[in-house]
């Protein structure tokens, strides 16, 4: 094989290392493993594509450690992905895998703040929380538990 082959099956290993990464909200390192893919296959773009996508969602959600209410750290993220959408009117390509990993990341940290008030009894029949968190299920593709 080819050293150049090499390379790019390095970065192609990195890129979907990242992407699950993302998908299990550890933004740190999937920003890590896409700059080391990026140092493989500089011109790869879908890895730019991923690096901006990523940056985009830390820019818009670094404040959210100032927020103490969960429900509304859960529906601030939430509240983001019109905004996210009309960042990525500016590609001419999306990348599905990539759309893919940021779409669980986003609903997966929601439900994350979400479900904690779920505990209480009395959020049982919260019709704003439960529609939340069935939105963030039905985004994670779960669409039994999104029903219930």
């Amino acid at each position: 094989m080819e050293n150049g082959q090499v390379t790019l099956s390095a970065s192609a290993g990195l890129l979907k290392k990242a992407y699950d990464k993302l998908k299990a909200s550890d933004t740190v390192t999937a920003l890590a493993l896409l700059e080391q893919a990026l140092n493989y296959d500089f011109d790869n773009d879908e890895i730019k594509h991923a690096l901006k996508c990523i940056h985009w969602w830390l820019e818009h959600t670094r404040r959210i450690d100032e927020i103490k209410n969960p429900y509304e750290k859960g529906s601030f993220i939430i509240s983001l992905i019109k905004q996210y959408h009309v960042f990525l009117g500016q590609f001419t390509i999306v990348y599905d895998q990539c759309q893919y990993a940021v779409r669980y990341f986003v609903y997966s940290r929601a439900l994350l703040f979400l479900e904690g008030l779920l505990g209480s009894p009395a959020n049982h029949s919260d019709p704003g929380l439960l529609l939340l968190v069935g939105r963030c299920y039905k985004g994670l593709g779960n669409y039994d538990e999104a029903l219930n």
